[in-house]
Parts: structure tokens; C-alpha cells; sequence
């Protein structure tokens, strides 16, 4: 299939199999806007569009640190993720111990606590957290965030596993020696998450890992009768929730357009922006020369804060009759929506 993109915005496409074995042609348009510092100040395009990921991007080490950037290629995601990579900045740049971070977008917004880097301590009275230290930048990604794996000293094969965030800090049910051992640096906003034995949320803004939980349980069973009767085929109770990257409580309806978008202590600065009012517009060709139209979903907002640029990643599908190559082309083009006030924004439709 031959791909015309007729927007200034990278644009690919990949092939999938739906659940019942039909192909499918999956086809993401990603659009960056510039942030700004000022509200009231019309978004724009960025000058450089930001690639799509081709691939999953994790830290130093992918078998223990958290994704960085998941994959732009998902077949189907049923609702909006809003995702943010960046790290938490004390106002005016003065040292502090602990503050909030926060974003909205819409109606929706998520906010949580920041703490400076602290470890057990043993005391008279028992163990106790040491003093946070002043920060004035801090990372605040799920490597940060309360979890974590805790070996068991006794056992080298057993360890404790916090089930929705296996990377983070301060989950230690087993280890009874936590002199030196750190304590999660975010927290849900007004509490804290001090308890080795406690089953705190994590928080961060950044997408989930693929194995944890609560996103594994959409990804089905694979058992015998899946090996038998249905690879390579997802399995029948599979659910495409699973392809949603972000927390359940960081997971939006469809954006329309025109939602403002405010980031708070993310950047050394206020960010704020709005969504704006843009459909992608895909047109597939078959080599019959039926052509079928579909509104692209604007299904994943990514913000990068310390770049002062939001991405919004559009997608569609199209399940092929009989397979793939009965399709010619595929043209990509943009169309604003009514009340749009600016160049750049808002579905699986048609």
C-alpha cells in the first residue's frame, strides 16, 4: 500500500491481526504543539515535529527500569491516554523538600506529592525515615514512585513483587534490615507512602510496564488450548484495554478540540495550551477503487514540559475484506473544525 501524507506531521502505518485472524492496516499521525508560559497566547505548531516511537524506550536497564516512551503503533486504544515525561521543579527555582505536581486537561486533571530523596534509619524507638533533602529538580517516574521487588535474604528465589509498579522504591514486606534502604519520592498529593508493608498507589505520570498490574489482566489467557487452537491469534478474552499505556486514573474520553491543557511544576515555568481543533482525515483506496474514510482518534496526548511541547497521536484501522493487498493507497490530510482559532487538534469513526 502506498502511503501520501498531505500534512506537515510524520505519519506510518503497521499491520495487525484482529482477534478473530483479519488483517488489519493500523495508521498513526502524530502532531506537536508548542506549549506557552502565557495563557491567552494562541498554540502553534512546533517548529520540529517530534518522530514516532518505533519501539519501546526504557532506562539504562529495561529489565529494571520503567518504560520511558511506550511504542506509538497500538492496534486500538478505547480511550485517551495522557502522558507526561518530565520531572518535577521547585517554583523560582528555590530548594524545597516537597511540593505538588499537577496537569489538567479539560475537565480531567491528575495531581500528586513530591518528597526529596529520604532512607530508613534505625532508631532507639524502632526505624525511622530520614530528613527529605532540598531539591530544586527531581525525577519523578515510576522508578521513584512506592514499589518495587524485595528479595528474600533467606531465598534467592523467592522475592516480593509490588504488583502494579515492580520498579519503584519503599515495598520491602521482607527485608528486615532497611538501614540505608530509600523511601518512595511521590506519593498521592497530601499523604505520604511510608509503610514497607503498605499497598500505596504509585504515582507518576509515565506509562505502565506491559507485565504489571492492573494492565496485564486485559492482556488474556494464554494456555494450552490458546497454543493449540488459536495461535498466533490474541486470545478471545482478550481486551483492548491492555493497549492503553497510562494509569486507569491518567485515561480520558476522545479529546474534541478546544480543551485547555495547564501543567503545574513540571517546568520552571506555568505551562499552558489547549488541544486543538484538528481532525485527521485518512482516505483508503482499494485497487477495486472503493475508497473508505475514517477520523483518525486522537487517542494518546504526550507531554514533554521540559521542551514546552504537548504530542497528540492520532489513529485509525481498517480490517481488510479478504487481506492486504487488496488495498492501493492511503491519503492523509487535516481538516480544521469549526470555532478552530489556530494551526493546530480531535476518533476510530466512519
Amino acid at each position: 500500500m502506498r502511503l501520501e501524507n498531505a500534512t506537515p506531521y510524520p505519519a506510518n502505518f503497521t499491520l495487525a491481526f484482529d482477534k478473530a485472524g483479519h488483517e488489519q492496516i493500523i495508521l498513526v499521525t502524530k502532531v506537536t504543539i508548542a506549549l506557552q508560559t502565557e495563557p491567552g497566547v494562541p498554540s502553534l505548531l512546533a517548529s520540529a515535529q517530534e518522530p514516532l516511537f518505533d519501539a519501546d524506550l526504557f532506562g539504562a536497564d529495561p529489565a529494571t527500569d520503567a518504560t520511558i516512551f511506550e511504542n506509538d503503533f497500538a492496534a486500538f486504544k478505547p480511550l485517551c491516554d495522557v502522558l507526561c515525561h518530565g520531572r518535577a521543579h521547585a517554583p523560582g527555582g528555590q530548594p524545597v523538600t516537597e511540593l505538588g505536581v499537577g496537569i489538567r486537561v479539560g475537565g480531567w486533571s491528575k495531581r500528586f506529592g513530591v518528597h526529596g530523596s529520604r532512607i530508613w534509619l534505625k532508631a532507639a524507638s524502632g526505624w525511622q525515615a530520614s530528613g527529605k533533602r532540598p531539591f530544586v529538580v527531581q525525577d519523578i517516574g515510576y522508578d521513584q514512585a512506592y514499589g518495587g521487588t524485595d528479595p528474600d535474604p533467606s531465598d534467592p528465589a523467592r522475592a516480593a513483587t509490588h504488583g502494579p509498579n515492580p520498579v519503584g522504591l519503599g515495598h520491602y514486606p521482607l527485608l528486615a534490615d532497611r538501614e540505608g534502604a530509600p523511601l518512595a519520592q511521590t506519593s498521592e498529593f497530601g499523604a505520604d507512602a511510608i509503610d514497607p508493608l503498605g499497598n500505596f498507589p504509585p504515582m507518576a505520570f509515565g506509562p505502565l510496564g506491559r507485565s504489571w498490574l492492573p494492565r496485564r489482566l486485559y492482556a488474556g489467557t494464554y494456555d494450552d488450548p490458546w497454543m493449540e487452537y488459536r495461535l498466533p491469534f490474541l486470545p478471545q478474552d482478550f481486551d483492548d484495554h491492555y493497549f492503553q499505556a497510562a494509569a486507569p486514573d491518567q485515561q480520558i474520553p476522545y479529546p474534541v478540540g478546544g480543551e485547555p491543557v495547564e501543567l503545574v511544576n513540571l517546568a520552571p515555568q506555568r505551562l499552558v495550551g489547549e488541544v486543538p481543533r484538528l481532525q485527521i482525515v485518512v482516505l483508503f483506496e482499494r485497487k477495486s477503487g472503493r475508497v473508505t474514510q475514517r477520523i483518525a482518534n486522537l487517542d494518546t496526548i504526550l507531554l514533554l514540559p521540559e521542551q514546552a511541547l504537548m504530542c497528540l497521536t492520532y489513529r485509525t484501522r481498517i480490517t481488510a475484506e479478504r487481506d492486504l493487498f487488496e488495498f492501493a493507497r492511503a491519503v492523509i490530510s487535516e481538516r480544521m473544525l469549526e470555532g478552530a482559532r489556530h494551526h493546530p487538534a480531535g476518533g476510530d469513526h466512519g
